[in-house]
């Protein structure tokens, strides 16, 4: 039986939003590339440097005193080979923007940062993300153990204002917000026993009618057929 590396950043914007494309890089290795604004990436860089080894209370005052760590934040994580509720493995991989470790009670709580304006209603669609993270932090293949994750949440920033301008050199202030998304592992692996299913080929990799790759590739193949047929 073949054992699935799954990356947590492929879930939102690949499982959920057309299962068709995501059996094709998973399963054919049939990958669109796609450019990602160089800009966001500095940001991210940006944002972990400045808040690595201080207080978990810059985050928000409702988390539990801590440190918060992103020193090995570009560091691939591997976790140990798990399984689903039919029994069957898989492995996930990726990278964390942090974790912060409350010494107090002596447990962890995963962070992901988002440029974003994130509406609280929509943050569960990270979820399944952040559960990957504290699996891997709890089952790594080779690195510590770091558990227990308890709490899970996202560190949102996005521009309010521009505060200032001199000699070449820009001041912006961003609006930060903490938003805590409760860990159910139950839901979890629900979750990743529906997309092992579609990658053992269990269910069809039915395709997402508002999917633009999709479309694209399916006016493509039009395109040429009448081409062709001419």
């Amino acid at each position: 039986m073949n054992t699935f590396i799954l990356s947590p950043s492929d879930f939102a914007f690949g499982f959920d939003q057309c299962k068709k494309c995501y059996f094709n890089k998973i399963v054919n290795k049939l990958i669109l590339k796609t450019g990602f604004p160089s800009v966001f990436s500095k940001f991210d860089r940006c944002q972990k440097h400045y808040y690595s080894n201080k207080s978990a209370k810059l985050i928000s005052e409702d988390l539990d005193e801590g440190t918060i760590h992103t020193k090995d934040s570009d560091k691939l994580m591997v976790s140990k080979k798990l399984y689903d509720n039919k029994k069957r493995p898989f492995i996930l991989r990726g990278k964390l923007d942090a974790y912060i470790h409350h010494y107090t009670n002596n447990f962890y709580s995963v962070i992901d940062f988002k440029t974003t304006d994130m509406k609280t209603e929509k943050a569960h669609m990270y979820s399944n993300q952040l559960h990957s993270y504290a699996l891997m932090l709890e089952n790594p293949s080779k690195n510590d153990v770091i558990a227990p994750v308890k709490r899970l949440g996202l560190f949102c920033f996005y521009p309010e204002k521009q505060t200032g301008h001199s000699n070449n050199s820009s001041n912006y202030k961003l609006e930060t917000k903490w938003i805590e998304i409760e860990r159910n592992d139950n839901k979890f692996y629900h979750y990743i026993t529906s997309i092992l299913d579609l990658l053992h080929g269990d269910v069809k990799d039915e395709g997402n009618p508002a999917c633009t790759t999709c479309n694209f590739i399916n006016s493509a193949v039009k395109r040429k057929e009448y081409q062709i047929g001419r």
